[in-house]
């Protein structure tokens, strides 16, 4: 084990001392994989929980097969439990490791919870939109991904890129505890990258990848669509690159297999694969290209994430607009600063300025015709009223002035732009209404923010300045010219961490832990079950066999369920004629069904048959079923306390459908 993993596991267990919900930051390819099983062994061996569950929304199976892969982090673990004089044998070891389980993609449904877990999710910021299937599966077991475990368990969320996780803890005061993993001096990340310039933006994709053909050798590797692939391999075959395809369809063979051997010139396209958590071998890889645009998480998790590690290479990655801002604040992030990329999953972006406004300057009106002359003379003859004292002002006035004031015919390009930076809006000028009515709401707000001596002033489109470049507007009333202009920070500008859709499982709490012995199932099933009899079939069959187990342990158990959609349970004539029959195939196991009609009038349109409830009785308990598993035996005996939330329970068994 790597220093920085026991210094990141060390600091995840005393954050565990009091709080049962850890966020940890880990950069890609810095060792995360190894620090969460460093968690969860040492939480084993220290008899904090009985088993460790590795989840995920993420279906890849390179990371599913890493995950579940434990040869060199045994051989790791033993090293670290010998450095600190633990003697266990290798038969404990194994219980260790053994007690570690994979939960993966369409498993996340059958998972069935039972005794002191430790959750660690990993690729937290994947499949992280509510009522997907993670929702699903957080919701079934209790975990409130605000910030809190089911009682006596833990969790663990691990992520390089956890952008609205991040956002929704720093908004919401969610007060997760947040632990680094901070790589060694040996890691070579985005940041070393962009040092070594080897991180690049383009837009034009044949360009780009023609000029990376006549340039580069080796292997390279391209993540196109099959229609773009069409276009490309052609470029390629006519510069003498071998082609080669790794997808769903061709993975014969394993990636790096292919890149482990040498070569002259191959081109790898790439498409649906190696993304977060697939480790490359980078040896002989000269150029990794993305043709496609995308969010700042899923361009970090892409090939530039693959090309970050402890064997640096010198491959270069080509990024389609790449908006290299961006990756300065996921490096800041990462390094301390609350700050994450503005474009992310469930995040709202926003324009983080690099400017401010100065105090409007008045000029006096004087009778030169040529208004950037004029704010020139202006500068000599003391008739500006300038109450800021940036140094940066007078040289940015004069420079787009001075541009202003030249012929055409001899301006460089330079003075072209700045020429066309200065801006004038003049009073007086015949202009539509609502047009007039803007720019004189326009000067009121710097007229006050002139006398006020404030920075502080909001103006319309058209009627400000540029915060992102020089600029020089002016605006004129009968008397004065007021000049504005942005300018860079005094200090380093404040970085706002941007908000989240709210569509994120972060940002709300599912159902609390809650048994109200009322004998009705608290959450509507599937909608799907009013035109689909196998489906209501299923549903039913799901929530009869949950409340037999219950009345095993209780006397009271769920017997009805109440709505599938709306305020009760709608189903089509021929879904309702299949009714009978599901009643008779559930009577054979025991269950007795019954139904009630809903009364009053139809909604107009209404053409399906309305149920209050579908309920049921049992004319035998089936010993054969499994039993429900109870964490203490307080709530073995509590017949109304709380035990667990029906509307989870319920909707984890209609999801495993």
């Amino acid at each position: 084990m790597h220093s920085q993993q026991i210094v990141a596991m060390e600091k995840i267990l005393a954050a565990f001392q009091d709080k049962s919900y850890v966020l940890m930051l880990a950069p890609m390819q810095s060792g995360k994989t190894g620090t969460f099983k460093l968690v969860g062994c040492e939480m084993l061996r220290q008899k904090l929980v009985d088993k460790v569950i590795i989840f995920s929304g993420n279906r890849e199976e390179a990371l599913k097969i890493q995950n579940k892969d434990n040869r060199t982090f045994r051989l790791s673990y033993k090293s670290y439990l010998q450095s600190q004089g633990h003697t266990l044998t290798e038969d404990d070891i194994s219980e260790l490791i053994g007690n570690m389980s994979v939960v993966w993609g369409p498993k996340l449904k059958d998972f069935v919870p039972s005794g002191r877990i430790l959750y660690i999710w990993e690729e937290s910021h994947y499949g992280q939109t509510q009522k997907q299937q993670v929702d699903q599966f957080l919701t079934r077991v209790g975990i409130q991904s605000t910030g809190e475990a089911p009682e006596d368990c833990f969790v663990l969320s691990v992520s390089a890129t956890p952008f609205s996780e991040f956002s929704d803890n720093s908004h919401l005061n969610q007060h997760k505890t947040i632990v680094r993993l901070i790589p060694p001096e040996s890691y070579f990340g985005v940041d070393k990258m962009i040092q070594a310039d080897q991180v690049h933006s383009y837009t034009n994709i044949k360009a780009q990848f023609k000029s990376l053909v006549k340039h580069h050798r080796g292997y390279g590797l391209v993540r196109a669509s099959g229609k773009l692939q069409a276009e490309l391999i052609p470029i390629a075959l006519a510069h003498g690159w071998k082609v080669i395809h790794y997808d769903q369809n061709n993975k014969e063979e394993e990636l790096n297999d292919i890149l482990s051997r040498p070569t002259v010139k191959s081109i790898v396209f790439i498409k649906g694969m190696c993304r977060m958590g697939h480790v490359v071998t980078k040896t002989y890889v000269s150029f990794a290209m993305e043709t496609s645009k995308g969010k700042t998480d899923t361009i970090l998790q892409g090939l530039l994430g693959r090309f970050c590690g402890y064997d640096s290479s010198g491959t270069h990655v080509y990024i389609k607009e790449l908006v290299m801002d961006e990756l300065q604040r996921f490096i800041d992030m990462h390094n301390g600063v609350e700050t994450t990329p503005v474009r992310g999953a469930n995040i709202v972006g926003f324009t983080v300025k690099t400017r401010t406004a100065i105090i409007p300057i008045r000029v006096r009106r004087s009778d030169e015709a040529e208004m950037a002359n004029d704010i020139l003379m202006a500068l000599d003859d003391g008739r500006m009223e300038n109450h800021n004292n940036n140094r940066y002002i007078e040289p940015v006035i004069r420079k787009i002035c001075s541009a202003k004031m030249q012929p055409p015919e001899r301006m460089t390009e330079e003075e072209k732009v700045d020429a066309d930076n200065f801006k004038f809006h003049a009073d007086g000028v015949r202009r539509l209404a609502h047009r007039e009515a803007l720019r004189q709401e326009a000067l009121n707000a710097i007229r006050h923010a002139f006398e006020t001596k404030s920075r502080s002033f909001v103006l319309g489109p058209g009627y400000g300045a540029s915060g992102k470049r020089d600029e020089v507007v002016v605006h004129q009333d009968r008397t004065y010219n007021y000049i504005i202009v942005y300018v860079p920070y005094d200090t380093e500008p404040v970085v706002q961490v941007p908000h989240t859709t709210r569509r994120e499982v972060f940002c709300r709490e599912t159902s609390k832990p809650e048994y109200k012995g009322s004998g009705g199932f608290v959450c509507k099933i599937k909608e799907s079950t009013r035109t689909d009899a196998k489906e209501l079939r299923t549903t039913l069959n799901t929530c009869t066999s949950y409340a037999r187990n219950f009345g095993e342990n209780f006397e009271e158990y769920p017997n009805r369920i109440t709505n599938n959609g709306t305020d009760c349970i709608r189903l089509t004539e021929e879904v309702f004629g299949q009714l009978e029959t599901i009643a008779l195939n559930l009577r054979a196991n025991g269950v007795v069904l019954a139904w009630k009609k809903k009364g009053g009038r139809k909604p107009v349109g209404c053409d399906d048959v309305r149920l209050s409830e579908i309920s049921w009785t049992f004319t035998a308990m089936s010993p054969t079923l499994p039993k429900l598993k109870f964490k203490t035996e307080r709530e073995s005996e509590s017949k109304t306390k709380q035990f667990v939330s029906v509307k989870s329970v319920a909707e984890h068994l209609l999801s495993s459908q």
